[in-house]
Formats: structure tokens, sequence, C-alpha cells
């Protein structure tokens, strides 16, 4: 019994290997083993430091408003000019349409209290550089303004031009939270004859 504990104790001595047994390393061995371990570590920092940056340039896009050119802001500025409370107005929605003008979809409440959602129509003749140089035509809903009141706004374009006006893209609600139903304003008043 004692031999094969003996013989056992041998065996498991030739396949495990010990430490001092073991070939020694060179130091030129141990100064790559070094390298490998602080390359992988710059590996992994400058990963984890690209993948910071790129949710922290994610974000800044999410956040950042969207700008518009110069035609915005000035078609904005004169249907502030032309609404009775200015300070109602809100862009919904604009576009460039086939014609070469541009159209906005704004609401604004009106001298009666009404809420209504109106048509802009601007057009503009452009300079070599972009830039708007002359306001062509305007129209507020279906009624053209008239031409006085287009070439008083022509003879302010210099003023846009020095002092620019805001860029910002309108903003458009992506949730229906700050939709309201005036179901009042629907309603019949039936009058009955019983009574």
């Amino acid at each position: 019994m004692n031999q094969e504990k003996e013989e056992e104790k041998k065996k498991i001595l030739k396949q495990t290997t010990i430490e001092d047994d073991a070939p020694k390393q060179t130091l030129a061995e141990k100064l790559k083993e070094k390298k490998k371990k602080q390359k992988k570590k710059q590996i992994i920092k400058y990963s984890i430091l690209g993948f910071v940056a790129f949710i922290a340039y994610a974000i800044y896009w999410l956040f950042k408003p969207f700008y518009t050119g110069p035609d915005y802001g000035i078609c904005r500025t004169f249907i502030e000019l032309t609404v009775s409370y200015p300070s109602s107005v809100k862009v919904k929605d604009f576009s460039y349409t086939r014609d070469g003008s541009m159209r906005l979809w704004y609401t604004h409440t009106d001298a009666f209290g009404d809420y209504r959602m109106e048509e802009f129509r601007c057009w503009f003749t452009y300079n070599e550089f972009g830039v708007v140089s002359q306001i062509n035509d305007i129209k507020m809903g279906k009624i053209h303004m008239p031409a006085q009141r287009v070439a008083a706004l022509n003879s302010a374009l210099h003023y846009f031009h020095a002092n620019p006006v805001t860029y910002v893209w309108p903003y458009i609600p992506d949730s229906l939270e700050g939709v309201t139903f005036q179901t009042q304003a629907m309603r019949r008043i039936q009058f009955d004859p019983k009574k």
C-alpha cells in the first residue's frame, strides 16, 4: 500500500512541473511580455475613449438645433410684422416648392381670439453667392401682398444681412402631449322643445 502511494506521488510529480525546474525567462522575454501587456491596456484605453467620444458626439447632434438659411428668417420676420399678435406666431413647417418659393405653415391667434393655421409663401432672387438679394413676391394665405409692402421689405434686406435673424429650424413636436381639442367649439347647441 505504501509502495502504491509512493508510485502515485512519483507519477504526480512527473506530471506537474515544479517552478524551480521550469526554464528561467530571459530579460528580453520579460520586456516583450511587459510590452504586450502595456499594448493591450493601451488598446482597451483608446477603444473606451473612442466609444465615449462617439457617444458624446451623438448626444451633441441630438440636442443641437437645426439651422436654416437667411431666407427663412426673412419670411418669419415678415410674418411677425403682418400678424396682429406676433408673440403668438409659431412656425410649424417650412419647405421649398417647385416654383422656387419657400412655403411656411404657421399658427397664430388673431384679433378675435381664433387660433388659426395659415400658409405663407416668399419668392426670392439670389445673387451668385447664394445670398438673398431681392424679394419678388409674398403671398399670405391666398392673398398676394401689395407691391409697396414688398418694396419696403426689400429696402430692409441690408439690415437683415447686417443683423442676422433667427435661423433655428422650426420646432416640430414629436408627441401629442401639447395637442388640445376644443370640443365645445364643435358641438351644436340643441334646444329641447319640451322645456
